[in-house]
C-alpha cells in the first residue's frame, strides 16, 4: 500500500545518500543536492556508478559534478572523476520521450550516461538546471537540448526539494544497541519468574517466550490496523508542507530571477562609467596637445600684423619686423610628431 512503498523508498534514498554524504562528500566540505544512478558501455562492459551533484559549504559556494563508484563490494564508494559546474557546456537529453532514460553531459568532451530509471533522469536534468540559475552568471549556463523547458519548469515547481535538495546526513542515527526502559526490564523480570521453576529446561522457556512474542505480535498488528486512519492522515500533513515548501521554493527562484537581473544592470552600468572615464582621461589628453600645438605654432597677433603691414623704412619698425619674422621661422621649425604634421590646420597655418 501507499504507507509501506514511501517507507521502502524512504529506506533505500535515505541509505544511499547517507553513505555518500558521510564518506565520499562530507570529508571535502560538499553537500549532495543531486544523485543519479546510471550506465555507460554496452553489454558484458556494462558499468554501474553515481552521477552527484554537490554544493561547497564554503561561503563562495561551488558545484560540482563527480562520478562515483565502488572499486570494489568490500571497498568504500570514492570519487573516480569531477568536474566544475562552471565547465559544463551543455545537457542534451537525446529523446523528448519522457520514458527516455539517456541523456549526454558536454565539457571538454561529450559523456554519454543512461539513468537506471527516466524519473531519477528527470530529477537530475532539473537540479543541474536549478544549479546553474541559482549560481551561474548570465553567458556562463550550459545550452539544454532536447528536452521540454515548459517541462522543466513544471518540474521545478513539483520539484520535491526534500528528495535531492537536501542531503545532508541524518541529524541523529540510531544506534545499534539500545537500553532496555524499566516496562520492559519488569517484564522480562515477570517472565523469568513465572518460568523459574522451569529455567533449566530451555525448550520450555522457548515456548513461553513464543507465546509472549505472538501475544505481542497480535496487540501490534490490531494497533497498526486502528492507526491507518493517523498514518493516512499524517502523509496528508505530509503532502499539504510540501506544497508549501514548493511555493516557497517558487517565490525564491522569483527573487532570484529580480536579484540577477540586477546583477546585469550594475555590470552594465560598471562597464558605462569605465567607458566614461576612458572617454574623459582621452579628452584631457588630447586638449593638452592641442595646446602644446597652438603654442608651438602661434607667434601673435601683434607679430604676425607686423609681417603683413609692418613699416621697413623706420629702423624701430624694422627691428620689430626682424623680430616677428624670427618667431614665424622658429615655429615652422619646430619638430611636431607625425599625427600633428598631417593634421590639415597645422598644414594650413604653416602655408
Amino acid at each position: 500500500n501507499r504507507s509501506s512503498d514511501l517507507v521502502d523508498i524512504s529506506m533505500t534514498t535515505t541509505s544511499i545518500r547517507s553513505t555518500l554524504q558521510a564518506d565520499v562528500f562530507s570529508p571535502d566540505r560538499e553537500r549532495l543536492v543531486g544523485l543519479v544512478l546510471v550506465t555507460t558501455g554496452g553489454g558484458r562492459k556494462k558499468k554501474q556508478q553515481y552521477l552527484c551533484a554537490t554544493v561547497s559549504s564554503e561561503q563562495t559556494q561551488q558545484a560540482f559534478i563527480h562520478k562515483v563508484k565502488k572499486p570494489s563490494e568490500k571497498e568504500p564508494y570514492k570519487k573516480k572523476t569531477s568536474w566544475k559546474l562552471q565547465d559544463l557546456r551543455e545537457v542534451d537529453g537525446r529523446d523528448p520521450n519522457p520514458n527516455n532514460c539517456d541523456f549526454d553531459l558536454r565539457f571538454e568532451k561529450v559523456f554519454r550516461w543512461s539513468a537506471d530509471q527516466a524519473s531519477e533522469k528527470k530529477a537530475f536534468v532539473v537540479c543541474l538546471w536549478k544549479l546553474c540559475h541559482k549560481l551561474l552568471g548570465k553567458g556562463k549556463k550550459p545550452e539544454f537540448v532536447n528536452v521540454n523547458k515548459h517541462k522543466l519548469e513544471e518540474q521545478l515547481r513539483t520539484f520535491d526539494p526534500s528528495r535531492f535538495g537536501n542531503t545532508s546526513a541524518p541529524a541523529a542515527v540510531e544506534e545499534a544497541y539500545q537500553e532496555l526502559t524499566p516496562k520492559e526490564e519488569a517484564d522480562l523480570e515477570r517472565i523469568l519468574t513465572t518460568c523459574n521453576s522451569s529455567i533449566g529446561n530451555a525448550e520450555a522457556f522457548t515456548d513461553t517466550l513464543m507465546e509472549q512474542l505472538d501475544s505481542l505480535d497480535m496487540v501490534n498488528r490490531m494497533t497498526i490496523l486502528n492507526s491507518e486512519k493517523e498514518v493516512d492522515a499524517l502523509l496528508k500533513t505530509m503532502d499539504d508542507a510540501l506544497s508549501e515548501l514548493n511555493k516557497v521554493d517558487h517565490e525564491m527562484e522569483t527573487y532570484d530571477c529580480l536579484l540577477q537581473e540586477v546583477r546585469d544592470a550594475v555590470e552594465e552600468m560598471d562597464d558605462k562609467d569605465k567607458q566614461l572615464r576612458i572617454e574623459d582621461e582621452n579628452y584631457k589628453r588630447l586638449l593638452e596637445e592641442v595646446e602644446s600645438l597652438v603654442e608651438k605654432l602661434d607667434i601673435g597677433l601683434e607679430a604676425e600684423e607686423l609681417l603683413r603691414h609692418g613699416d621697413l623704412s623706420h629702423r624701430g619698425s624694422l627691428e620689430k619686423c626682424t623680430e616677428a619674422a624670427l618667431k614665424l621661422q622658429r615655429s615652422r621649425k619646430e619638430r611636431l610628431s607625425p599625427g600633428m604634421a598631417m593634421l590639415a590646420a597645422v598644414k594650413q597655418q604653416k602655408q
